[in-house]
């Protein structure tokens, strides 16, 4: 159990958080959940809608959320989101099983070591 704390202005809010992680058919799933402030359901329906929030005057950009989710979609995961206001939230992960290594790789002759970090030609066209 892992306990957030949260500061505003105006209160500090701290509850635990509940990470649970398990295999279900051929799927990983992974549930974050805890029993903070929640979503409102008028916001729920939208929190994957690019460039939506609800702080905009904090810095919010609304992408984190879509971001997240356009993610998993490519890995070929799932994310979905439960909220109760005052109750709390919980975030379900389902992603796809990775296969399992197949016998004979050990003898798998790799390509060889990259000379240097790509980060570097990054720096030499800016």
């Amino acid at each position: 159990m892992v306990r957030v704390t949260v500061r505003s202005a105006r209160e500090e809010l701290s509850w635990p958080i509940e990470i649970k992680t398990w295999h279900e058919g051929s799927k990983v799933i992974a549930r974050i959940s805890d029993v903070g402030i929640g979503i409102r359901p008028e916001h729920l329906a939208k929190v994957f809608d690019p460039f939506f929030t609800t702080k905009p005057d904090k810095g919010g950009a609304g992408l984190g959320l879509w971001e997240t989710r356009d993610t998993l979609d490519r890995l070929g995961a799932t994310i979905d989101i439960e909220s109760t206001p005052h109750k709390g939230t919980a975030v379900t992960m389902s992603f796809p099983q990775a296969a399992p290594l197949s016998t004979g790789r050990e003898g798998t002759i790799h390509p060889q070591e990259v000379s240097r970090n790509t980060a570097d030609d990054r720096r030499a066209i800016a």
